[in-house]
């Protein structure tokens, strides 16, 4: 069965939370007002690293040579004088790129929430791999469609129990050969999903080696092939 979709009216429910969603999304004021908080804190990180450096290298320049150019020397003032403009202009440039490439969701959740539509789109799901992560040791599953696309769906239920000291793989979630979702479509954000039909045989987790900033976003098409997905994310389990 390949990819069906179409389009309705959204319930009170759904609005509901898309409304909760972008209550609860930062606004520019206050994404640039951590951005300013940011700067402070990586200016003073920069400035206590930079004169650490310093004086270690004054420390060894004074072993080998006998030279003070160290926190008594005439050139401690200059030093920190070129030293603390240099780290300040490193902490705006750096806060600034933090915030321009900060996700905003909020104008596409004002267009769901004024559309006032959501997709309803079934999937015919071939077969399921999942990954272990390291941070909270919950799973990540990796769905195959009939298309060869493959959706990511993080467990958040496997992150809660492993929180709590118990087992991951006891999590209710289960993969099955149907997936009916609703979608919002401007955020492409998911509202809903239910599996039916059989059971999908499932390998053990396989565990995720590669740092997060390169982990798959949840909820959305991955763009490494199936086939792929070990070789790129990880290692088996042990």
């Amino acid at each position: 069965m390949k990819r069906r979709t179409t389009e309705r009216k959204m319930t009170d429910k759904e609005r509901k939370f898309l409304v909760e969603l972008l209550a609860c999304t930062p606004s520019k004021f206050k994404r640039w007002m951590e951005g300013a908080q940011n700067a402070l804190v990586l200016w003073a990180a920069s400035m206590l690293g930079m004169v650490l450096g310093w004086l270690i290298l004054a420390w060894l320049i004074h072993l080998l040579v006998n030279l003070e150019v160290g926190m008594r020397s005439p050139y401690a003032l200059g030093v920190v004088s070129l030293l603390a403009p240099v780290c300040g202009l490193y902490a705006i440039c750096s806060s600034v790129q933090w915030v321009r490439n900060w996700p905003d969701p909020s104008e596409a959740l004002r267009q769901d929430i004024s559309g006032g539509k959501v997709l309803d789109e079934t999937y015919n799901v071939i077969e399921a791999k999942r990954f272990k992560e390291p941070e909270h040791g919950g799973l990540i599953y990796f769905l195959r469609m009939d298309d060869d696309r493959v959706l990511v769906i993080y467990d958040h239920e496997s992150i809660a129990l492993e929180m709590e000291g118990e087992n991951a793989l006891s999590s209710s979630f289960e993969p099955r050969r149907e997936l009916h979702i609703v979608r919002a479509p401007s955020t492409e954000y998911i509202l809903e999903q239910e599996f039916s039909g059989e059971k999908l045989e499932l390998s053990a987790p396989v565990d995720l080696t590669v740092p997060p900033d390169q982990w798959p976003e949840q909820e959305s098409w991955c763009e490494i092939p199936w086939l792929e997905l070990e070789r790129r994310l990880g290692m088996p389990g042990f």
